[in-house]
């Protein structure tokens, strides 16, 4: 039984359900928007909701009867430390809130047949052979961590002075404020929307696009609505599409319903809507990666190649399910079943074998993949325990303890082969290649919102609040920062610090 985390800000249930409400001041929602995406407790919390809010719409009997009643209890409470499964562009800035809008009243008559894991065809029709299924059963660590020293070595002692490939200010004046979410896998531009004031006291408006590094000029998507709290974006791996996201009903109700994936294409420079909620009907949270977008909808997963615009369902994937996370060629996923299972599976869409990964999910929080290779922390009073799977999908696969991150706000946001890349209290990097933490910054990041770590590829942006003060329009602060070609980084051989 995994424990529950605590808010580290002190966020009550009851906030949460008057921001699903929308019964929260401009200031308020803007202030929790730029929490959340950085508190494992308050996206747990919400995740309970969506599964709940999920149910309700689909609940046709009143009495649950106690065998599912206590499978659902049991769902619930592994369910308490697992990363929501929001795309992490869609948790940033004012517009986070579209991500979050779930229904939060919890009765018993709607906690009937959480989930529904029978077989279903593709609704378009096409499908590929079935997966093989190979089990792998993951073993609890017994290691014990030690306390990390806040004592880090910083970029220039680690990597030189030289280590940064670039610096960069963000756009922003009186009127506007670029937000970056997301970096492209050349480290060219940076992905986010443009925060317009729209007068004193009312929402800023937002409008999706990218800013080159070189001339830092923005740049909209064009075609890309903006009336809908649009948030961009997810790059693609190969750098071409651009996965973005808007709601057809901001602030309503049943956010599934009204959610909407755009798709952009940076060579063609056209967008194109590939999915509705309404269309499947309802989408929970989407992936992009390797020219093909995945997405969990009320139907289970479904893929869709954005060369050909064909839209397939692997028959393992056809179960009503958490989309955990995508990196070529794996995709992470976790069944909801009325039996209140929580297991992590691994679907291989190269091979079409799936892996069975047993309930890593109901004791530790996933982290990010690279390769072969899985990262999960798990939360205890010394902060954040990171551990490493090599080789995730190979059977007797363990899990290893490489660090603590000192902070029970840290999560993980992203990793490669140098390094692992964090979001909380302290603005450090995991340097995999020497065994220790690099501080980027001496800011204590306390509450998420004044710097910013973002990885792809081999591209890594630290961005930093420029000013201290956030307009009395609303709009979210300046960004500022550096980025580093992780490929290049030299090797110093510092021994970690002690």
């Amino acid at each position: 039984m995994s424990r529950q985390q605590t808010c580290t800000l002190g966020i009550t249930p009851e906030m949460l359900s008057s921001l699903r409400d929308n019964h929260l001041p401009t200031a308020e929602k803007a202030r929790l928007g730029r929490h959340i995406p950085d508190c494992d407790a308050c996206r747990g919390t919400l995740t309970q909701y969506e599964v709940v809010a999920h149910t309700l719409l689909r609940q046709s009997e009143l009495d649950p009867g106690n065998r599912v009643w206590r499978g659902v209890q049991a769902h619930i409470a592994r369910s308490g430390t697992r990363r929501a499964g929001f795309t992490a562009f869609a948790w940033h800035g004012a517009g986070a809130t579209l991500a979050v809008l779930l229904v939060v009243a919890i009765f018993a008559l709607a906690l009937r047949a959480i989930g529904h894991s029978q077989s279903i065809n593709s609704l378009f029709g096409s499908t590929v052979t079935q997966a093989t299924q190979a089990a792998t059963e993951i073993a609890s660590p017994n290691a014990t961590a030690t306390p990390t020293s806040l004592n880090q070595p910083n970029a220039t002692q680690s990597w030189g002075p030289n280590a940064a490939t670039a610096s960069f200010t963000l756009p922003f004046s009186n009127t506007q404020s670029f937000q970056a979410s997301a970096i492209t896998p050349d480290g060219k531009l940076f992905l986010g929307d443009m925060f317009t004031s729209t007068g004193q006291g009312k929402q800023p408006q937002q409008q999706a696009g990218y800013v080159a590094s070189a001339t830092n000029q923005f740049t909209p998507l064009a075609g890309m609505p903006t009336t809908g709290e649009p948030q961009c974006c997810q790059p693609d791996s190969t750098g071409r599409y651009l996965l973005a996201t808007d709601s057809t009903a901001p602030g309503a109700t049943g956010a599934s319903l009204h959610l909407r994936l755009w798709i952009y294409d940076m060579q063609a420079h056209q967008i194109w809507l590939a999915a509705t909620g309404q269309q499947y009907p309802e989408i929970f949270n989407a992936r992009l990666d390797h020219g093909l977008l995945i997405f969990a909808t009320d139907k289970g997963l479904e893929i869709i190649d954005v060369n050909s615009r064909k839209a397939t369902q692997p028959p393992p994937l056809a179960v009503y399910s958490v989309l955990v996370a995508y990196s070529w060629p794996y995709v992470f996923y976790s069944p909801i079943t009325s039996a209140g299972q929580d297991t992590l599976r691994v679907y291989n869409l190269q091979t079409q074998a799936e892996s069975v990964m047993g309930t890593v999910l109901g004791t530790y929080s996933f982290g990010a993949v690279t390769g072969d290779t899985m990262f999960v922390t798990d939360q205890t009073s010394q902060g954040i325990l990171v551990y490493e799977m090599d080789h995730f999908t190979t059977a007797g696969a363990q899990l290893r303890l490489i660090t603590t991150y000192p902070a029970q706000d840290g999560r993980i946001v992203g990793a490669n082969d140098r390094l692992i890349a964090f979001q909380g209290t302290y603005s450090w990097v995991w340097d995999r290649a020497e065994s220790h933490f690099v501080s980027l910054s001496t800011i204590t990041n306390q509450n998420g919102t004044l710097a910013t770590e973002i990885l792809t590829g081999n591209e890594l942006a630290f961005a930093y609040a420029g000013s201290s003060i956030t307009p009395s329009s609303g709009l979210p602060p300046q960004q500022k920062g550096s980025i580093y070609d992780t490929s290049k980084l030299p090797l110093s051989g510092n021994p970690p610090p002690s």
